[in-house]
């Protein structure tokens, strides 16, 4: 998944590093350190507030998995408001979310605290327009069902991640966004893998015009090059925390390292056009998966949005059989995972599935290179489909 080139980054991290010593150092010990560590965290929020305009305020976090614990802190902070002024305390997601951590920390914070509940949405017809309204249907039949009085908000992965590349059909998240909007509830977009340029846009929220309330974010953040995550804040929101304190924090919250290393990566994208390569590149991306998937019967289907992407093998199209069972192996999958790794291309092969999410650095070659690897690998598992 990575996003850059390690020179430049690196150079400009290494920069801003040794300025973090010397100001440690050298310069008043703590308090210049705590200095620069609040300029770090001021010009951050400001740099993605500039690529995120409706978002007015930015909470960092450290470690993996921190901004899903900055936010759900957050989630517990916003109880007192929204008991208060709204009387509500639940939070609803739908089941097929990819951050299975959401789906835990719902149940455990449920089980603690009486709220918190996943739903599932029907399975989608195959008329998107039908389906989108389907959806957002059930949605509102179970907020009718638990009382849109007592929801605090909705969370959703804006494009699903880890559990198959789920793009939303035109409308759905202008759906949820006006539901929302009529029964007063938060909408919370996660953006930790769809964020920073890997569908294309900045936010996938952007290529829908959808504002969210609470839009989480890492990974692209600093291309992994240190570890941080950050949640966004729409001003009203915002504001609820100027009266009252966010009672949460992890030791390295705002580090200045990780902070310098989000500034770089982001003048990356900026200076080497990393967003615009993206949507030029997944455009051919699209084209060459849909030709795959014409080409070789073992591929049930394929989606993409930007360098985002997936393919899902069968052994039958028309029932639709997978090549390797839900949360299973196959001998097929086995040996196309080999064959990839053996030819070079490193991807994530998971149950009847793997995944097309090249560099957002990657040129036309590159593209063609690996989806050539692809082309004969799927020689494979051909040979397992019903005649």
């Amino acid at each position: 998944m990575g996003r850059t080139r390690r020179s430049k980054t690196d150079a400009r991290i290494a920069g801003r590093r040794r300025a973090t010593v010397v100001a440690v150092v050298l310069g008043g010990q703590v308090r210049a350190a705590r200095r620069r560590r609040r300029w770090r965290q001021r010009d951050l929020a400001a740099r993605i507030g500039t690529s995120q305009a409706h978002v007015s305020q930015i909470e960092l976090g450290q470690v993996g998995g921190a901004p899903l614990e900055v936010w759900f802190a957050l989630s517990e902070a916003l109880q007192v408001p929204l008991r208060v002024e709204f009387g509500r305390d639940r939070l609803e997601e739908p089941a097929d979310a990819g951050h299975l951590a959401i789906q835990e920390l719902i149940l455990r914070l449920g089980r603690a605290a009486g709220f918190g509940r996943t739903f599932e949405l029907p399975t989608r017809p195959a008329n998107p327009r039908l389906s989108v309204d389907v959806c957002l249907r059930e949605l509102e039949a179970v907020i009718r069902y638990e009382g849109g009085q007592n929801i605090a908000a909705f969370i959703m992965e804006t494009v699903v991640g880890t559990n198959g590349i789920l793009i939303p059909p035109d409308g759905y998240l202008q759906g949820v966004r006006e539901i929302c909007n009529r029964h007063g509830i938060l909408l919370i977009a996660d953006e930790v893998m769809c964020g920073f340029g890997r569908t294309g846009r900045w936010f996938a929220v952007d290529h829908w015009g959808v504002v969210p309330d609470i839009i989480t974010m890492a990974k692209g953040l600093t291309s992994a090059y240190v570890q941080l995550g950050a949640v966004g804040l729409r001003p009203e929101i915002a504001r609820a925390f100027q009266e009252r304190a966010f009672p949460g924090g992890l030791t390295y919250n705002s580090h200045t390292l990780a902070c310098a290393t989000a500034l770089a990566t982001i003048a990356v994208y900026e200076e080497e056009g990393l967003i615009e390569n993206a949507q030029r590149m997944g455009k051919i991306l699209r084209q060459r998966m849909l030709e795959l998937e014409r080409k070789h019967p073992s591929v049930g289907a394929t989606r993409s949005i930007g360098l985002f992407g997936i393919f899902e093998l069968v052994r039958d199209r028309p029932s639709y059989e997978p090549m390797a069972p839900y949360n299973g192996a196959s001998d097929e999958m086995a040996a196309l995972g080999r064959f990839f790794r053996e030819q070079g291309l490193y991807t994530f092969v998971r149950w009847n599935t793997f995944f097309s999410n090249p560099p957002l650095i990657v040129t036309e070659a590159q593209l063609e290179e690996g989806l050539a690897i692809i082309d004969r690998g799927l020689e494979i598992t051909d040979r397992a489909v019903r005649s």
